[in-house]
């Protein structure tokens, strides 16, 4: 049965029940397509928060640095599902990336802030809620809708799988991304 709504959005939302019925479809990975869109939105929110709007020149370059993202993302993913996986390589990377709703989200709530805020008021809000109680909270939530993908795609281990993909993939990330601002907030935050 056909849904109105997005498998990205039925992911998101109940991510148990819809990847189980996903699993089972055959269909063939258009995970490239995800990773574009998922890169894209990344390079906007880049050329929302640098200057207030979309310029080509932000946008094609944050969207090419975030490419990187999915990219590492379907790297690790082929070394932690090995030949466990119940579907194709491509299948499972289409899967995996149907997850990054919540972070979408959050990406579209960010740019929002930049894009109708005056710099100084975007700062501020962006500083003080989204850094970490809603970062938090989103991150929960995609790891266990991360769980939930291993579970039905590796049944064997989706625990280890999940901690070893965060692991891989969020370490490369927060030091390209995070860059030389890193280490002075995280002392920040921990009171030094």
């Amino acid at each position: 049965m056909s849904s109105a709504w997005s498998p990205e959005l039925l992911v998101m939302l109940r991510p148990a029940a819809e990847y189980r019925q996903l699993v089972e479809l055959s269909n063939g990975g258009r995970w490239w397509k995800r990773a574009l869109r998922f890169s894209f939105l990344f390079g906007s929110v880049v050329s929302l928060a640098a200057s207030g709007r979309l310029t080509l020149r932000l946008v094609a370059a944050g969207t090419l640095y975030a490419s990187l993202i999915p990219l590492v993302e379907i790297a690790v993913l082929a070394t932690v599902l090995g030949r466990s996986r119940k579907v194709s390589l491509a299948r499972a990377a289409d899967l995996f990336l149907m997850g990054h709703g919540a972070w979408c989200c959050w990406l579209l709530g960010f740019a929002g802030i930049w894009a109708f805020l005056a710099p100084i008021p975007a700062f501020e809000w962006t500083r003080a809620i989204w850094r970490w109680g809603v970062v938090a909270a989103v991150a929960a939530w995609s790891a266990y809708v991360d769980y939930c993908f291993f579970r039905c795609v590796a049944p064997s281990g989706p625990g280890w799988r999940l901690v070893v993909q965060r692991v891989a993939c969020w370490t490369p990330a927060a030091l390209i991304f995070g860059g030389g601002s890193l280490w002075p907030e995280i002392l920040k935050v921990l009171g030094r």
